[in-house]
C-alpha cells in the first residue's frame, strides 16, 4: 500500500536522507518582505542555508514563540515527502492529490488532549477536543472513510457500530504548497511549504452558557439579602426614618434632619446608591422588558419596608425602584427612608440568590462574544502544527491520507509584544511647515454633536448650559492628519510625564536618541 512507501517529514537540512524517519516540521522565521521568494532562493542554493533562519525565539518557560505579521515576522513550515525505501528517493509530486496544514491547540485542563479548530456545517464550533484515535482523521468529513452500515437506518440504530464524536466536525486548515518542479529536481527533494496561520478573525459561534458559583452570588448580593451567617448581613441602613431630597437646581442631596450636617448626606448614601446601581444597571431589575429582572423584582416585592411606628411605606421592590429614580437617575423629588431593611430568612435568601444568579447569567450572555481562534490568554496557550498529504492510488480508489509528526509546542506572541526588530519610523513635519499643510481628512457631524462642541467649556464645568441652540444643519470639519498626530504626540508626552511621577516608567516606554544630521553647506 502507499502508506507503507511514503513518509511526510521535516525538511532535511544536513543532506543525510537515510534512514527515513518521521521528523518534526521545520519552522522557518523570515523577516524579508518577499519571504516566499527568499525562502525558495535559499532552498535553491542549499537546504542547509535555512539553518540560519530557523525559528528560535522562546518565552520565559523555554517554549518556542511565533510572531504575528504585525511584528513583521513570518513563520513558514517546511517539509518533504519521500518514498520509504532504500536511499529515500523523493516522491513524484504528480502523485499528490491535495495537501494542507493544521494548527491544533493543547488543552489546558488535560494537557495530553489536543483540540482542533472546527466547524459543524456552516457554524464555527471553535476548539473541539478529540481523542488520540481521532487525531489522524481527515479534516474534510467528505473524504473520511465511510462508517459501516447495514443499509437500513433503523437496523443501524441497534448495531453496536462505534462512531467518532468528532465525526460531525470539519477542521480548518491552511494551504500547503509543493515547491517548483525544477527546484525539487535540483535539490533532489519534493519540498512542501506553507505559511503558518497565527492570526484569525474567526470566533466561535458556540458560546457556553455562563455559570456563577452560588457562594459568589451570595457575596455579590446586597448585604441585607445575604444569609444570616454572612459577616456583612445587617438590617440597618443610613439616614433611617429621614426624608432624603434631591434638587437638580443645586445638584445636592439633603436630609430632613435639621441637626444633620448636610454635607455628609452624599457620603451616607454611597452604600445605598451602589446597591441601586447594581439592581438597575447590572441586573436590570427595574425593567419590564427583562424577564429575569421582573422575576427578581417580584420576589423583592414580597417584603415591605416600614417606618419606626410599624407603618408600611412600600413594598421593597417598589421602594428600591423609587429610590433609584431619585438617588441614581437624579430626578427631582424626595424619598422616605424606612426604619430598617426587612429581615430575610436563610430560605428566602437562597431563593433570591437563585433569581440573582439567573439575572446575572442572562445579562452576561449579552456581553460575551465567542472565543477567538488565537485569543490572548494568561498564561499563553500552546499549539502544535501538522501537515497532511493525500496521495493518489494507482487502483483508482480514494487517495490515502498521510500525516506528518506534530511540531514542537509553540506559543503565539500577542500583538503588543516585540520581535526585536527596529520600530516603524513616522516622520513628523517641522513647525515652520505646519501652516502650509492642507486638510486631508474630513469629519461629518450631526447638528447635536456640533452644538455640543460649540459649548463654552468654563460654563459647562459650572453646570451652566451654554449650547445656545443651533441652525439645525449638519456640519463637515476638515483637519490635517499630521497636525492631529502632533497634537496627540504633545498630549501623550504631557500625560507620560505625569504618570512617570507615580509609575517611573518613562525610561521603558520612551527612548529618544539623537540622529546626526549633515550640516547644510553655506552658499
Amino acid at each position: 500500500m502507499v502508506t507503507e512507501h511514503a513518509i511526510v517529514r521535516g525538511l532535511v537540512l544536513d543532506g543525510n536522507r537515510s534512514p527515513v524517519a518521521m521528523t518534526q516540521p521545520v519552522i522557518i522565521a523570515r523577516t524579508d518582505k518577499q519571504f516566499i521568494p527568499g525562502l525558495l532562493q535559499d532552498l535553491s542554493n542549499s537546504p542547509a542555508t535555512l539553518s540560519s533562519s530557523l525559528a528560535q525565539t522562546r518565552d520565559s518557560s523555554g517554549v518556542l514563540k511565533l510572531f504575528q505579521p504585525v511584528h513583521r515576522v513570518f513563520q513558514i513550515a517546511v517539509l518533504q515527502i519521500d518514498c520509504d525505501s532504500f536511499g529515500a528517493p523523493r516522491l513524484d509530486p504528480t502523485k499528490i492529490d491535495s495537501l494542507g496544514l493544521v494548527v491544533r491547540r493543547i488543552s489546558v485542563d488535560t494537557p495530553n488532549t489536543i483540540e482542533r479548530w472546527s466547524k459543524q456545517d456552516s457554524k464555527i464550533a471553535g476548539w473541539v477536543s478529540c481523542t488520540d484515535a481521532e487525531l489522524d482523521m481527515d479534516p474534510d468529513p467528505a473524504r473520511r472513510r465511510p462508517v459501516a452500515t447495514s443499509g437500513n437506518a433503523i437496523i443501524d440504530q441497534h448495531l453496536p457500530v462505534p462512531s467518532s464524536g468528532y465525526a460531525p466536525y470539519s477542521e480548518s486548515f491552511a494551504p500547503l504548497f509543493v515547491a517548483p518542479p525544477q527546484l525539487c529536481k535540483q535539490i533532489k527533494a519534493t519540498v512542501l511549504y506553507g505559511l503558518i496561520p497565527v492570526t484569525s478573525v474567526e470566533k466561535s459561534e458556540v458560546i457556553p452558557p455562563p455559570s456563577y458559583d452560588p457562594t459568589m452570588v451570595q457575596q455579590h448580593m446586597p448585604y441585607f439579602l445575604q444569609l444570616s451567617t454572612s459577616p456583612v448581613q445587617s438590617s440597618s441602613l443610613a439616614l433611617a426614618n429621614r426624608v432624603v431630597t434631591y434638587s437638580s437646581a443645586t445638584d445636592t442631596f439633603t436630609s430632613s434632619d435639621p441637626d444633620a450636617d448636610q454635607s455628609t448626606v452624599p457620603d451616607a448614601l454611597t452604600s445605598l446608591i451602589n446597591i441601586l446601581r447594581q439592581l438597575e444597571f447590572e441586573l436590570n431589575a427595574f425593567s419590564d422588558n427583562f424577564s429575569d429582572g421582573v422575576a427578581l423584582f417580584q420576589a423583592l416585592n414580597q417584603f415591605t419596608v416600614q417606618d419606626s411606628n410599624g407603618n408600611v411605606l412600600a413594598n421593597l421592590g417598589d421602594f428600591l425602584k423609587g429610590a433609584a429614580k431619585i438617588l441614581v437617575d437624579k430626578q427631582d423629588g424626595s424619598i422616605q427612608m424606612p426604619d430598617q431593611w426587612p429581615r430575610i430568612t436563610d430560605d428566602q435568601s437562597t431563593s433570591i440568590a437563585l433569581l440573582f444568579q439567573n439575572a446575572m447569567e442572562s445579562r452576561v450572555k449579552d456581553l460575551i462574544a465567542g472565543e477567538a481562534r488565537y485569543e490572548v490568554q494568561d498564561p499563553p496557550r500552546q499549539y502544535r502544527l501538522r501537515a497532511f498529504v493525500r496521495i493518489k492510488r494507482p487502483d483508482g480508489c480514494p487517495p490515502v491520507l498521510l500525516w506528518s509528526a506534530p511540531s514542537e509546542p509553540f506559543t503565539i506572541a500577542p500583538w503588543y509584544d516585540s520581535a526585536g526588530l527596529p520600530p516603524v519610523k513616522i516622520t513628523l513635519p517641522g513647525i515652520a511647515t505646519l501652516k502650509n499643510l492642507k486638510p486631508n481628512v474630513a469629519f461629518a457631524m450631526p447638528p447635536e454633536l456640533f452644538n455640543v462642541l460649540q459649548k463654552d467649556a468654563k460654563k459647562t464645568l459650572k453646570g451652566q448650559d451654554s449650547s445656545g441652540g443651533g441652525l439645525g444643519i449638519a456640519w463637515i470639519c476638515a483637519f490635517s492628519i499630521p497636525i492631529i498626530t502632533i497634537c496627540a504626540f504633545i498630549v501623550l508626552n504631557i500625560f507620560l510625564s505625569l504618570f512617570d511621577l507615580f509609575f517611573q516608567w518613562m525610561l521603558f516606554i520612551k527612548i529618544c536618541l539623537p540622529i546626526p544630521v549633515p550640516k547644510k553647506k553655506r552658499p
